[in-house]
């Protein structure tokens, strides 16, 4: 995902999901504050630690993957997620 999406004004939802083509999770620019879903694509690896860059991110869907590890500690700034 690149991080100029968070210059996308008018996005509302960025859903990726069941496309199988992603190889690694890309954490957008800090000021993208839309769901992201990337759930089903068979991503592998752990949950960037940068994903606590996105403070005002409400949605994120990242079922059926192989995330492993656990969801990091830098996710505590996300206090709009639901």
């Amino acid at each position: 995902i690149p991080t100029s999406i968070g210059s996308c004004s008018e996005l509302r939802v960025l859903d990726l999901g069941d496309n199988n083509n992603m190889n690694d999770l890309m954490i957008p620019s800090s000021s993208y504050n839309r769901p992201v879903m990337v759930g089903v694509n068979n991503l592998a690896g752990s949950i960037p630690t940068e994903i606590g860059q996105l403070t005002m991110l409400e949605v994120l869907v990242l079922s059926s993957n192989q995330l492993i590890g656990s969801i990091p500690t830098s996710i505590g700034p996300c206090s709009e997620l639901r």
